[in-house]
């Protein structure tokens, strides 16, 4: 019952520091920077490139991982067993 208790315990002290550095780091003003980019330096206007390779990079470990598992199970059948 102890190990749950630190358990939960840390889970919330986790939570906790997390919600402090967030709320620190939206409350700082931050200077502005100019950049001399000559690409789209704005997420706002660079959306569909943004999701697009997010969506390349989810699929890919979705599929490294659905590999890396499943691999015990099908190996058997198609000759790959060790």
């Amino acid at each position: 019952m102890k190990r749950m208790a630190v358990v939960a315990l840390g889970f919330v002290w986790g939570l906790l520091v997390t919600w402090v550095a967030v709320y620190v780091l939206n409350r700082i003003h931050w200077p502005e920077v100019k950049s001399h980019a000559t690409s789209c330096n704005d997420m706002e206007h660079c959306t569909s490139h943004v999701k697009f390779l997010w969506g390349i990079a989810f699929f890919a470990l979705t599929l490294c991982a659905v590999l890396f598992y499943g691999k015990p199970y099908v190996a058997p059948y198609i000759g790959l067993a060790s």
